[in-house]
């Protein structure tokens, strides 16, 4: 299986990847512009993305595509249809944050 990262720097520099490549290879690129995504999703069977496009112009030549992941909740990027249409399935990280923002409410309330 081959896990292609188009973004990886917008998860930080401290990001261990070892689980990932327990099951199978891993490619990681900083950053991905629209048109390097054609060819760098060319032989992926999962793409991890944050804000990259994703549409039947940049994955195209993606023929062994399965899985697409967002690293945020947000996926106002994907084309969920021409996704469905290829049977290609998509995951962001729902819910990552509502902890954190309960906590936030409250503390502010505490303080006023």
């Amino acid at each position: 299986m081959k896990i292609v990262f188009l973004d990886s720097n917008t998860l930080g520099e401290d990001i261990d990847y070892t689980p990932f490549e327990e099951l199978g290879e891993v490619i990681k690129y900083p950053f991905s512009t629209s048109e390097e995504v054609f060819q760098r999703s060319k032989d992926a069977d999962i793409l991890v993305i944050n804000k990259i496009q994703i549409n039947e112009k940049t994955i195209s030549s993606a023929k062994r595509l399965k899985l697409v992941c967002v690293t945020g909740t947000g996926t106002n990027n994907l084309d969920k249809d021409y996704l469905a249409r290829r049977g290609i399935q998509w995951r962001n990280v729902a819910g990552y944050s509502t902890e954190s923002v309960a906590q936030h409410t409250f503390a502010i309330m505490m303080i006023m």
